[in-house]
């Protein structure tokens, strides 16, 4: 549905896109004009089916009546980088947010989120159903042996320490390795991301404390591990940083070393 400044798309049911256009941006940002309905938007080797597909107009002078989001600079910088097909999904953010603050995030953003908890909590994940989220469990050493498959998207290990890194790395358990210990600073960054690589272990990209450093990524990509990213939520997170943006070109990382989980 286009109404003005608005677009509303709905894959089965499920709003995937209620894009307001921002008020200001860059010249190189491309703006909302006339075209065609794009079916397929990524890479040849992608693939998506449709059973039907329906097209009603709206009046033209139909208005969505929503203002325009002041977003800034950075915003601009992550859709020139979204229209090379890098994708932006927070799969860790960085705080307590709601099913509905994660969407409504992501709608005016164009962010993708996760909704993540711990094991005990699992149960509350069901708040994302019928949403354009993610659903993560995130476990430490001491809980990842005990953590179930197939409860949540994905799982995402949290260390706090070289040893508790190394458990988690080798517990053949997690998907992605988010090191708050620092480990990656260390003498033993090749070996734990030589063990990433073997376990098939995304790392994540810390857009807050930007970390690992430039030097640690090209490390990891030339040992061909994939990466994700957390600390994107909320505005006021990519005010201060866009690491992420840095590191993608710092580390000359392509979109295809994102690790994207099934949904």
């Amino acid at each position: 549905r286009v109404e003005s400044d608005r677009v509303q798309v709905w894959l089965n049911g499920v709003k995937t896109v209620d894009y307001v256009q921002p008020e200001h941006t860059h010249p190189a940002v491309r703006q909302l004009s006339k075209g065609t309905f794009g079916l397929q938007g990524h890479d040849v080797l992608s693939k998506m089916q449709y059973k039907s597909f329906r097209v009603r107009r709206l009046p033209d002078d139909a208005r969505s009546g929503l203002p325009a989001p002041a977003l800034g600079a950075w915003h601009d910088s992550l859709t020139v980088m979204q229209g090379r097909q890098f994708a932006f999904i927070d799969l860790n953010p960085q705080g307590s947010f709601s099913a509905k603050e994660l969407t409504d995030y992501f709608y005016v953003t164009g962010i993708n989120l996760a909704l993540v908890k711990s094991p005990g909590k699992a149960g509350s994940l069901k708040t994302a159903k019928r949403l354009p989220l993610f659903t993560g469990i995130k476990v430490n050493a001491g809980n990842v042996a005990n953590v179930k498959a197939g409860i949540a998207d994905y799982i995402i290990g949290e260390s706090t320490d070289l040893p508790s890194a190394r458990a988690l790395l080798g517990s053949k358990k997690i998907d992605i390795w988010s090191d708050k210990g620092r480990s990656l600073a260390t003498e033993e960054a090749a070996a734990l991301l030589d063990l990433a690589k073997q376990n098939g272990v995304a790392i994540e990209i810390d857009n807050i404390a930007r970390t690992p450093s430039i030097r640690v990524l090209k490390m990891a990509k030339e040992k061909g591990c994939t990466f994700t990213f957390s600390g994107l939520m909320p505005a006021g997170n990519m005010e201060k940083s866009i690491y992420v943006v840095e590191a993608i070109k710092g580390a000359g990382l392509d979109y295809k070393d994102l690790f994207i989980p099934k949904w």
